[in-house]
């Protein structure tokens, strides 16, 4: 952005003041020649008539032109004090508060550029060639000096006219196209080079703009951009601003354009997770090529054929040849990322939160289960607000889905419940019966995460003193390590199951391959939590109820914790010899849990209380022993 002497300061004081020198002419003449030079720039014209009249340099039949030569400079000063209060206008926006959103027009700022680059500078260097030729001159010659500048005398006074209209209406983004466009109707044919090198400015800017929107991720765009975020900056849909489509682009090709940035940003977020599909990479490739030919059509002006076709076959491929299967993939893999983060408790904060609100709520406790019974539902969207999440609300509800028996847990009565509005979008891809089998793993998952939970406050609660016996310690510590090895346990084999998921749909040739895909994921997923192992379950089952029923539990009876740390003895020896015979399906497991041999001492030895206070120290305890 120019800042500083108005154009027609600088050119009064580069051209003439110091470089003006008439070598050995009459004083009186050079002067006048010197202020005729100086009234072109819109400089010292009020009384040039007297002045000339009175040297004896003007007669009648020169007037007239003396009277064109001054308009000519003011219509130039004028241009130059436009432009430049412009800018000062906009500088100054910059600088106040809550400018955003005010910024000076990119368009409109190229194309003053480009005026003074061309018209303005053009006009500059033929007065100062004039300038020089007039040196040999031993009279002032008006009749010359009006030859040479009467070209530019239509030519500044359209200028003028469209500096005005675009600076006085503050025209932004295809506004100022259009604004042009009418200009350069009625310019001199003499001048179409320069104003066809403004429009291809313009279209340059433009051209920037869609290179930004057609990228694979999404960046924010200039607010001149004809196209716009539907809901605030950082929103994923996206709407046409009618008034900011340029007019070469008509209503279809807009369309076009919107559908192929939106597409290719969906496609786009495959590449972050690494997809090398040949179909990906082949329309990577083929959107380039598109990106690459638009620029060269872009650079200079504009057929509007040869841009439609360029749209037409770009949206054509993209919508059927090419994009189909990849779309249908993304799409595929987005309503798999639903599942994952409700019924896999990907979303780990929101479901960390609805566990705190489970075990701080009495009243969930007292509740009967029952299918009419809307607690759940209210601490889940409670939960929700706490954590700051909403996209739950049109995927999925928690509810009650059966009354729990006395020896079951009452954690097992909740399950996800898709909602009318994803079943609409989506239903046809996870049937019932997927659900249903869902919803098993989310019931583990969720008495994992809750027994978690408890366990970590009873540990905290230790620092207060409230368990100070040395076998509670060592129940608690024990119980606490095998519940958070699970965790992880379990975060390992979900995390890995959906990652081979997502590889085969990326590599699958179409999107019916989905259901069998997800069969068999479900099936792995299952067998790797133990749901198809009967015994495995059962223990895991028992272990998780030990967990529960520590709500109630008085640990000032010792006959109690005794009990219930023999029972946790037992209860994992029989997960370890049930693990000896189905070593395939737990050894993962098994070795985390069998951390520096801790549970195989007590599978084959009967330790005593004091060898088994804590996993972390029977290495060290070992060594010392050896």
């Amino acid at each position: 952005m120019r800042v500083g002497r108005p154009m027609w300061k600088d050119f009064q004081a580069q051209s003439f003041q110091t470089s003006l020198d008439f070598h050995g002419l009459p004083s009186l003449c050079a002067n006048r020649m010197q202020q005729i030079l100086l009234c072109l720039l819109g400089y010292n014209s009020k009384n040039i008539w007297k002045q000339l009249v009175s040297a004896g340099s003007l007669q009648s039949s020169t007037m007239v032109y003396v009277n064109t030569l001054v308009h000519l400079g003011r219509t130039f000063r004028s241009i130059c004090e436009q432009m430049e209060h412009y800018r000062s206008a906009a500088m100054d926006k910059l600088f106040e508060e809550n400018s955003i959103g005010h910024r000076p027009s990119v368009y409109l700022n190229a194309v003053l550029v480009e005026l003074e680059a061309t018209v303005l500078l053009n006009y500059r260097n033929t007065l100062i060639q004039l300038d020089n030729e007039l040196k040999s001159e031993s009279a002032c010659n008006i009749v010359k000096i009006f030859d040479r500048v009467k070209s530019y005398h239509l030519l500044l006074d359209r200028v003028s006219a469209m500096c005005q209209e675009l600076i006085g209406s503050s025209c932004r983004g295809a506004r100022v196209l259009e604004v042009v466009h009418r200009c350069v109707t009625v310019m001199p044919f003499t001048s179409k080079d320069i104003f066809d090198g403004l429009i291809t400015r313009y279209q340059l800017i433009l051209f920037e703009q869609l290179k930004l929107w057609f990228s694979l991720s999404a960046h924010p765009m200039s607010d001149e951009f004809f196209i716009q975020p539907k809901d605030g900056r950082h929103s994923t849909s996206y709407k046409i601003v009618e008034e900011m489509v340029p007019l070469f682009i008509d209503a279809a090709m807009a369309e076009k354009i919107l559908y192929i940035g939106v597409k290719m940003k969906e496609i786009g977020a495959m590449a972050e997770h690494g997809n090398s599909s040949s179909d990906f990479a082949n329309l990577i490739s083929f959107h380039e090529q598109n990106i690459c030919r638009l620029g060269e059509l872009l650079q200079r002006p504009l057929c509007d054929i040869r841009l439609r076709q360029l749209f037409e076959h770009w949206h054509g491929c993209v919508s059927r040849r090419t994009c189909g299967p990849i779309s249908s993939k993304v799409e595929l893999e987005k309503e798999f990322n639903k599942v994952a983060d409700y019924f896999f408790q990907q979303q780990g904060q929101l479901f960390d939160q609805l566990v705190d609100m489970l075990l701080d709520d009495s009243l969930v406790k007292e509740c009967r289960p029952s299918a009419s019974c809307t607690l759940p539902g209210r601490l889940f969207e409670l939960a929700a607000d706490c954590v700051h999440h909403t996209a739950h609300r049109h995927i999925v509800q928690l509810r009650f889905c059966w009354r729990a028996s006395e020896d079951q847990s009452w954690l097992s009565c909740l399950e996800l419940e898709l909602c009318p509005e994803q079943i609409r979008s989506s239903g046809h891809l996870f049937s019932p019966n997927i659900i249903s089998r869902c919803n098993e793993i989310f019931r583990l998952l969720l008495r994992v995460r809750y027994s978690h939970c408890l366990l970590n406050r009873l540990w905290f609660s230790q620092a207060n003193g409230a368990l100070t016996d040395k076998v509670t310690f060592s129940f608690v510590s024990a119980l606490h390590f095998v519940i958070s090895t699970l965790c992880d346990y379990q975060a390992n084999v979900i995390r890995e199951q959906c990652h081979n998921l997502r590889g085969s749909l990326r590599q699958a040739n179409s999107s019916e391959a989905f259901p069998s895909l997800m069969d068999s994921f479900m099936y792995k997923l299952e067998s790797s939590l133990f749901i198809h192992s009967p015994d495995l379950w059962l223990l895991t089952d028992k272990l998780m109820f030990m967990c529960e029923c520590l709500e109630g539990f008085e640990f000032r009876e010792p006959e109690q914790i005794s009990c219930a740390w023999d029972a946790l003895k037992e209860l994992m020896k029989s997960f370890f010899r049930q693990g000896e015979r189905e070593k395939e399906k737990v050894a993962q497991l098994l070795a985390m849990l069998n951390y520096n041999e801790y549970f195989s001492r007590l599978v084959y030895s009967v330790p005593s209380t004091d060898d088994l206070s804590n996993p972390c120290q029977c290495t060290t305890d070992s060594t010392d022993r050896s």
